[in-house]
């Protein structure tokens, strides 16, 4: 008796059969086409979009997305440099792909600064990282804009660059995962707290975090935070 896998390979397999190589090749330079365009917004390509968007109405359509997503892949990592990462919340439910460079020769906050004429945006994105990291990964909704007000940063007035930072924080940085916004609740009432989300977790290593903080504070070694060091040594080894 087959398993499920085996079952869904093997309806997969039928599905793509019941194409021709033309109708397969149409597919998937459409779904490379449409992952690429995508990614421009910066938020997650779920899946149901890209059937529906790109596989249509071909027969079998939820079968014959496998089989055209992974060739995709294959093209925009021979082509174009990209590798195509699931992001995943802490509770293991997806929530969507990203595209990630593989051409950069120094991923990291290089590559999430260059956005072209949204580099003053990443630039206050990576200064919230480096707040958020250099308090033990999570600060307080109420420590954030207190730290933003002496850089010049109200929540409720309009910022000559950004404009309303607090829509900016919630509807742009959070919404694209680099962020991630928690409501904490206990006995003495809620408090919001913000975390690096999964998307910077894989975009930027803490060793760039760290070397960005030390750049900012004219800081020569990033061995002076002993502690924030340390834990970038460890998070090296488990990723080795």
């Amino acid at each position: 008796m087959q398993n499920l896998s085996q079952t869904s390979s093997s309806q997969a397999l039928r599905a793509i059969d019941s194409l021709s190589s033309a109708e397969f090749k149409r597919l998937v330079a459409d779904m490379v086409r449409y992952i690429l365009f995508s990614d421009r917004k910066k938020v997650c390509i779920k899946k149901a979009e890209m059937i529906k968007d790109v596989i249509k109405d071909v027969f079998y359509n939820s079968k014959v997305f496998p089989i055209v997503f992974e060739e995709s892949k294959k093209v925009l990592q021979e082509t174009f440099g990209f590798d195509v990462v699931e992001i995943v919340s802490e509770d293991g439910k997806s929530k969507g792909f990203v595209l990630i460079n593989l051409l950069e020769e120094n991923p990291g906050c290089e590559s999430l600064l260059d956005w072209g004429k949204e580099n003053e945006k990443m630039g206050l994105l990576m200064i919230i990282i480096s707040m958020i990291y250099m308090n033990e990964g999570v600060l307080s909704e109420a420590s954030l804009w207190y730290c933003l007000k002496k850089l010049g940063i109200e929540k409720n007035r309009q910022h000559r660059l950004f404009g309303d930072v607090d829509k900016l924080i919630q509807m742009e940085f959070v919404k694209q995962n680099y962020l991630e916004r928690k409501k904490q609740t206990s006995t003495e009432g809620s408090l919001i707290q913000y975390h690096i989300g999964p998307r910077t977790s894989i975009e930027i290593s803490k060793r760039k975090i760290l070397q960005f903080v030390s750049k900012v504070y004219g800081v020569e070694s990033i061995k002076s935070w002993k502690v924030q060091y340390q834990d970038v040594v460890a998070s090296e080894q488990v990723n080795e």
